[in-house]
């Protein structure tokens, strides 16, 4: 971003430190496109759709393909995520690989949605799929 225009998306995440109910998280491609702020109630396993929480949160924040800070996420892309909880961080995080600059981590992913889109996406063959 050295020589790159920043506007207040790059400042905002730039300075972005954790509070005790936020967590950055890496992400797969995305399987849809969405405006931040965005709020979610649910996140699942996707290798063991037993494995769910009923949590309120948000996406605040996100960086796209590791590069340059967005308003959105972007179909088809990586990202970096910032979550903010509106309670505690849910412990289903702790299952998840810790990143390593340069690599992508393999292992257990999450899926953030709505609760009462979970049937749907949960049944749809290969939308789950890293």
């Amino acid at each position: 971003m050295e020589n790159r225009p920043k506007d207040e998306t790059y400042y905002r995440f730039m300075s972005w430190s954790g509070k005790k109910n936020e967590i950055a998280v890496l992400t797969t491609y995305a399987s849809a496109g969405f405006s931040l702020p965005i709020s979610f109630d649910f996140i699942f396993a996707d290798n063991d759709h037993t494995l769910t929480v009923d949590t309120r949160y948000k996406a605040t924040q996100a960086v796209w393909n590791g590069w340059t800070p967005i308003e959105f996420v972007d179909r088809g892309h990586k990202h970096i995520l910032i979550l903010e909880f509106d309670t505690e961080i849910p412990t289903i995080f702790s299952s998840l690989p810790k990143f390593i600059e340069g690599t992508y981590p393999d292992g257990q992913y999450l899926c953030f949605c709505n609760k009462t889109d979970f049937e749907a996406i949960k049944n749809k063959k290969g939308i789950l799929e890293p």
